[in-house]
């Protein structure tokens, strides 16, 4: 999964910036899926069982406005 944020979100107005999240929230959602689906075909169902358990709020029902949104801000230098 790309990790190409922009850092935008914040200025954007708040129907797009819902917009904007919720779609992050699918694709992380489907990702999840992907990978849990992967796992299990190489015979890995304890490594999808807990991926599964991990994500299991963004698997039921994406949404935008119950889903804690954090900046992280990485300085490869520290």
């Amino acid at each position: 999964m790309p990790n190409d944020f922009s850092g935008d979100i914040p200025s954007l107005p708040m129907e797009q910036r819902t917009r904007k999240r919720t779609d992050e929230l699918c694709a992380i959602q489907q990702w999840c899926l992907e990978r849990m689906a992967q796992l299990e075909r190489e015979g890995n169902s304890a490594a999808s069982r807990c991926l599964k358990r991990e994500h299991l709020e963004v698997l039921r029902q994406p949404d935008s406005h119950r889903t804690l949104w954090m900046r992280i801000e990485y300085d490869p230098e520290d």
